[in-house]
């Protein structure tokens, strides 16, 4: 019913826009400010570090014994204090990465999955454990499909959105297996265990949500040792998760290599999660950069990990207007400058087909798209030597190399980095790509499949599927743009099984990659497979509120007509103002005449979008 309401208000919503841009009312850009590094924090002394460790040991047991009502209750305090706090976590990664002319909105809307976590949580909880889903069907594969996202009232802010977990072939969707235990009174670890999240250093939101899988899926207190790079956020996590933190179920430390390597082979330590890379990975499990071929890990702890891929974004031949060409442009020009291009998901290859007739209308709303963008500055140690790299690679061919978006004018600080351009290198055939690690800055390469017959679109959705799964590098997560016209004329069995082909954990049909991650309905992990000794994008799901037992991928589907300027366009300045609206919102979800106030305010401010 909810879909359909959002669907409803889509029109008005729409011509309510056209409306501000002839008046004063409509979000202007606001100014380019450049990155403030922080102060490096002191490291976390090791005496330090056993005494937290000691006591989350202590009060383990008593997380393990908090009924799934009290910790239903827990996640919806933990929402109260995100509410409070929310503003300063997104200003506090803002002043340490930049604003790009939407004040701290792109940092706001960063964290959203956090108030979905908690909301989705809290409910699953009050139900033993069970989000149950919105329907359930089967692929043509056979593989059990659930349908789990919009939800209830999330469908008037998500409507025409489809959100789908499939299940490992012949297995059930079955829930929340931790939980179905202790009910009959045979969990595994009855004296509870101590985990360890190793942050993430690019986005705060993953260090929440892993926090979160690793108490309510994984039922283990932990340690979070913040990365270097983001540990200035560190203050303002404690107050979000304070009541954890006060119970003594969560605890943080801080500092570099060196308390990483005493944190990760501390006796205290039963399991540990990281999001990174494979050779931090890699010096974990083995204590080297690359996994031997034979032998045992060096580390036993059961290690778990989101290690990235090179994401690929699919543009199927179809009948695109020229408004489709421009918009579809912006998507894909934001799904690799969030966040300056230092994220998981970002995009690196553009996969197209030479024949397709609007290829080259396509690549130039693109150029055009990127080169409308602020150049940012690479605030992630080691991407100005990746984005100098990518640029001496492809500056004499093969291809044709771009360096897009609006230079940046005003005064650099001393010891700051200059915002560097966008770079695409355009027309690679596919041997001429390098497709085997991750850039993580703001370069990317658009590979054109050759042939004839590619025009054809069911040619061209194999071809892509054999090119993503077999020539890039992880399984984390993928894109693909397919015009609905498109998509009647292959029929929903066809474009059903191309998804079922992609060798991803995560995959995105007609939105960017970003939007898959914070969906938390929907798994988020490389593609079951990978094991300690080949890691590839990692091992393990996390997010997965409804706690599905045996899930293999999510899917989000998006509409593929907008009524509004989507959230992630980088030019929709509306955002800060929207956002207190939207997690005000989600957190009241279960209250109908509050979500519908705050749905209201929200609406105003999509309007002057």
């Amino acid at each position: 019913m909810w879909s359909l309401v959002g669907g409803a208000l889509g029109p008005g919503l729409a011509l309510g826009s056209k409306i501000t841009q002839l008046t004063r009312l409509k979000y202007g850009a606001q100014p380019v400010v450049l990155p403030k590094p922080a102060v490096p924090f002191k490291p976390t002394p090791h005496s330090e570090i056993d005494q937290k460790l000691q006591k989350l040991d202590q009060t383990k047991l008593a997380w393990m014994q908090t009924s799934t009502k009290e910790r239903a209750a827990i996640m919806r305090q933990c929402m109260d204090s995100f509410l409070k706090h929310w503003q300063e976590l997104a200003q506090v990664g803002t002043v340490n990465k930049g604003s790009w002319g939407g004040g701290f909105g792109e940092e706001a809307s960063t964290i959203m999955p956090i108030a979905f976590a908690l909301q989705e949580f809290a409910s699953a909880l009050d139900n033993g454990g069970v989000l149950p889903p919105i329907s359930t069907t089967t692929a043509p594969t056979g593989q059990v499909v659930a349908e789990v996202f919009p939800r209830g009232m999330l469908g008037a802010l998500f409507p025409g959105y489809r959100g789908e977990v499939w299940m490992e072939a012949g297995k059930p969707a079955s829930q929340a297996a931790l939980y179905r235990a202790k009910a009959a009174g045979k969990q595994a670890n009855k004296g509870g265990a101590v985990s360890l999240v190793l942050g993430a250093g690019n986005q705060i939101n993953v260090v929440v949500l892993d926090v979160l899988h690793k108490l309510i899926v994984d039922d283990e207190v932990v340690l979070v040792k913040m990365s270097p790079v983001n540990e200035y956020a560190g203050p303002v996590l404690e107050k979000v998760l304070a009541p954890l933190v006060e119970r003594g179920w969560v605890e943080l430390v801080y500092g570099g290599k060196e308390v990483g390597e005493y944190v990760t082979r501390h006796p205290l330590i039963t399991s540990i999660h990281l999001t990174g890379s494979a050779t931090t990975f890699n010096h974990i499990v083995w204590g080297a950069a690359t996994a031997p071929a034979t032998g045992e890990p060096t580390n036993p702890k059961h290690v778990t990990a989101e290690l990235g891929n090179i994401t690929p974004i699919i543009i199927v031949p179809g009948p695109w207007s020229a408004q489709d060409l421009q918009d579809k442009a912006k998507d894909v020009a934001a799904a690799l400058a969030m966040n300056a291009g230092h994220n998981c998901l970002a995009l690196e290859v553009l996969v197209t087909a030479t024949e397709w007739p609007q290829r080259r209308a396509f690549m130039d709303a693109l150029i055009g798209a990127l080169d409308a963008l602020p150049q940012r500055t690479p605030y992630y140690p080691g991407a100005c030597n990746a984005h100098a790299a990518f640029r001496k690679k492809f500056e004499r061919g093969p291809g044709q190399l771009r360096e897009l978006g609006r230079p940046y004018s005003g005064p650099v600080p001393p010891g700051a980095a200059t915002p560097l351009p966008w770079l695409l290198a355009e027309g690679l055939a596919p041997e001429e790509a390098a497709t085997q690690s991750e850039n993580w800055c703001g370069v990317m390469q658009e590979v054109a499949l050759p042939g004839a017959e590619l025009s054809d679109p069911a040619a061209f959705l194999r071809a892509a599927a054999a090119y993503a799964n077999d020539k890039c590098w992880g399984s984390l997560t993928a894109a693909v743009y397919i015009h609905p016209q498109t998509q009647k004329r292959l029929g929903s069995q066809a474009v059903d099984t191309f998804l079922s082909d992609l060798r991803y954990g995560s995959i995105s049909v007609n939105c960017p990659p970003a939007l898959a991650f914070c969906i938390t309905a929907l798994p988020w992990g490389g593609a079951p497979g990978n094991t300690p000794r080949n890691v590839e994008s990692g091992i393990g799901f996390v997010h997965n509120t409804g706690m599905y037992d045996h899930a293999q991928k999510g899917i989000i589907r998006a509409p593929w007509l907008q009524p509004t300027k989507p959230l992630w366009h980088l030019d929709n300045y509306s955002v800060a103002y929207l956002m207190p609206a939207v997690l005000h919102f989600v957190a009241n979800l279960n209250n109908v005449l509050m979500a519908l106030f705050w749905m209201t305010l929200a609406a105003i401010a999509v309007v002057r979008a």
